[in-house]
């Protein structure tokens, strides 16, 4: 109805104060009163509300005709940064809140990152395997960049043995310098060599390369 205050908690780890979170870092709000005074975590982004609202939005100005998801819900907010540990002990806590409550949860993850396997093998996904049960949910968002040509694989063979990968910087705001990642896995205990080469296509100029690194 708009007059009810459903978010129970709020971790804001990104900033320090008075609580008695075991994970020693943050600030946790867990009155109403403190939820509102609060008012909000940064002035620059509004992502996590956004998602919020498609998650558990409500009959605000009871009107049904825009809802979200679970317009009941009880709602968890935190705040990170967006690295591991963070998003790990943020799912972490809301599932302590849903087991002191006795109730079920599910943790919506509209974040990613083009660092690591994607394959399940990661330290991050097996923690996050050990924290999923029935009534315990993850939902991560995929697809905003569909579009764009992000991996590339391939598998070798005895003879088949090299893997030209041409990778273009798209809108680059950098003149003359930057750095960038390159994330490359291959198979375990099979060992690979890469090498870097950087070519500047607007110009036609070689500008650099490295020499070869084993994975090993």
């Amino acid at each position: 109805s708009g007059k009810t205050l459903r978010i129970s908690h709020v971790w804001d780890q990104l900033h320090s104060g008075k609580s008695n979170l075991s994970y020693g870092y943050g600030i946790e709000y867990k009155t109403q009163k403190d939820i509102y005074d609060a008012e909000h975590d940064q002035h620059s982004g509004s992502h996590g509300t956004h998602v919020m609202g498609i998650a558990g939005g409500s009959s605000y100005g009871n009107s049904n005709t825009y809802l979200g998801v679970a317009p009941k819900s009880e709602l968890i907010a935190i705040s990170t940064s967006g690295n591991h540990v963070g998003v790990l002990e943020g799912i972490d806590y809301v599932f302590s809140k849903a087991d002191s409550l006795n109730k079920p949860a599910v943790v919506n993850l509209s974040l990613g990152t083009h660092i690591g396997p994607h394959d399940g093998s990661s330290l991050f996904d097996y923690y996050l395997d050990a924290l999923i049960t029935n009534s315990r949910i993850v939902v991560g968002a995929a697809g905003n960049e569909g579009q764009d040509s992000l991996h590339i694989q391939k598998k070798f063979t005895s003879t088949d043995t090299v893997m030209y990968a041409f990778i273009s910087f798209k809108n680059s705001t950098l003149a003359n310098s930057g750095n960038s990642i390159l994330d490359i896995w291959g198979e375990k205990n099979n060992d690979f060599k890469v090498s870097i080469n950087l070519v500047n296509l607007s110009k036609g100029t070689y500008e650099d390369y490295t020499p070869y690194y084993s994975a090993s």
